[in-house]
């Protein structure tokens, strides 16, 4: 009997953890995507001089750092012109972070039909002793950039792929 009366409690605070998880969705229409974090986030818009506008999103859940940006150019980047934007968005972020890019364990990043690419993450400076992932995918009009650190002892691998499969594109 207390087997099953501890086997249903351990049962009930894996369900209530789960459902902590999905309670913040964020959903953009102009930016076309909508993403669920763990927590409470902040977000923000914001127009460059030159009419671009960025949405970014973050929050935390216990010492993870989630990030997400969304990009709406003025003028849309060419399919054939996608890689190349995505590989310099890597560049750029990586460099921010003091990250070394290792050509052999970049990935692809399928999110439906499209495909962006995934940079594993180990920082130093400011961010010494975070690990992750830099996903990137362009789409036209639209850049997505969402980055997941934490530190490497406590890196809740569960939280990254939960975060990051919940990111849909919507019309």
């Amino acid at each position: 009997m207390k087997k099953g009366i501890l086997a249903l409690t351990l049962l009930g605070l894996m369900f209530s953890s789960n459902v902590a998880f999905t309670s913040e969705t964020y959903e953009n229409e102009e930016a076309k995507f909508k993403i669920t974090f763990p927590d409470e986030f902040e977000a923000e818009k914001e127009v460059d001089e030159d009419g671009k506008i960025i949405y970014s999103i973050s929050g935390t859940y216990g010492g993870m750092l989630l990030i997400g940006n969304a990009f709406i150019f003025t003028e849309a980047v060419s399919d054939d012109d996608n890689a190349v934007a995505e590989v310099g968005e890597i560049f750029r972020v990586a460099a921010a972070f003091e990250s070394k890019i290792k050509k052999r364990k970049l990935a692809y990043w399928n999110v439906e039909d499209e495909e962006g690419f995934i940079n594993p993450m180990k920082c130093k400076g400011d961010y010494k002793g975070y690990v992750g992932n830099y996903y990137v995918l362009v789409l036209g009009l639209i850049e997505y950039q969402f980055l997941v650190l934490g530190p490497k002892k406590a890196y809740d691998l569960n939280c990254e792929s939960r975060f990051i499969n919940s990111f849909e594109i919507i019309e």
